[in-house]
This record gives C-alpha cells, sequence and structure tokens, in this order.
C-alpha cells in the first residue's frame, strides 16, 4: 500500500523523536514500536512526531508512549478522513488473528463516525464477522454505561488477550 509506513520512513521519523528526547533505544524496542504503527499512514506519524517535537520536553522523562503517538496519528485522521479507509488492510492468510489495534480503531470510527462508516471501514480492512459484532457489543455496552459487563464477559470468552477495553 502506498500510504503505508515502510521500516526505512518510520526509522528516518522515529530516530528524530528519539534524538530530540535526548533517548536510545534497543534494536527489539524500535522495532516493536514499528510493529505497533507500521499499518498507519506516513502523513499521521509525521504529524504525531512533529507535534511532540513542538510541544515536549526534550527530555527522556516526557518522551511519548506508543498509545500517545497513536492517539495523535488519529487526530490527524480526524482532520483527513478519506485516509481512514485505505488503511491496515488485513490478511487472513498471513495474519493469524486480527490485531486488537484495528479493533480499536473500528470502535473509534463507529463511535464518531457511526454504523456506516464503521461498515465500510471492516470491509475494507476484512475484519472477521466475530470481531465486527465484538466492536459493535463494545460500543453499544459503553453507550448504556455496562462497560465493566462487557470487560468481563469478553474476558471468559478470549482470555486477558483478546480484550479491546
Amino acid at each position: 500500500m502506498e500510504n503505508e509506513l515502510s521500516k526505512i520512513d518510520f526509522a528516518e521519523h522515529f530516530d528524530r523523536l528519539i534524538r530530540w528526547f535526548k533517548m536510545s533505544m534497543t534494536a527489539e524496542q524500535t522495532n516493536m514500536t514499528y510493529d505497533k504503527l507500521k499499518n498507519y499512514p506516513v502523513n499521521g506519524l509525521k504529524f504525531a512526531i512533529d507535534y511532540f517535537i513542538e510541544n515536549g520536553r526534550p527530555t527522556p522523562g516526557f518522551f511519548p508512549t506508543t498509545n500517545n503517538l497513536v492517539t495523535k496519528v488519529w487526530e490527524w485522521l480526524d482532520g483527513n478522513p478519506e485516509e481512514k479507509f485505505k488503511r491496515m488492510q488485513f490478511d487472513p492468510v498471513n495474519d493469524y488473528t486480527y490485531p486488537v489495534g484495528k479493533l480499536w480503531d473500528g470502535y473509534r470510527i463507529l463511535m464518531h463516525d457511526g454504523m456506516e462508516s464503521f461498515n465500510k471501514f471492516a470491509e475494507l480492512n476484512r475484519m472477521p464477522r466475530n470481531d465486527r459484532d465484538r466492536v459493535r457489543m463494545k460500543v453499544q455496552i459503553v453507550k448504556q454505561g455496562k462497560e465493566g459487563e462487557f470487560n468481563n464477559q469478553l474476558s471468559n470468552l478470549t482470555g486477558n488477550a483478546g480484550r479491546i477495553a
């Protein structure tokens, strides 16, 4: 996919962030971060990194977590809605389980943009039907204010690793 983050793009942008915060990371840490961010658009990651460089203190204690980076990428995606549906293709042959991060992306789209946008996202990203149902159930329960019940129910079905809460 043309907009997908390559390892070279990631290394270039992420290295700027690491240098700004005067940090060092092992190859394993960098690879883990890349794995979490690789399906996001290059421009979104660049936006997030620019934000943290402009607004952060250049010390390791203020280094943004992967979740902070993803939150900023989503901020960029909200301003560029056409990019939401160009990304994160799931390959059922090579990917054995649907990534939890993609379930969260579907959740965010369903909460903010509605069912039509969620269905489009789920179809384009080849989200399995049972995972679509899990996301719909999560949204329904959150809207009803019964989130704790959902977490217990989901944990019983999948173990803690499958939670999207």
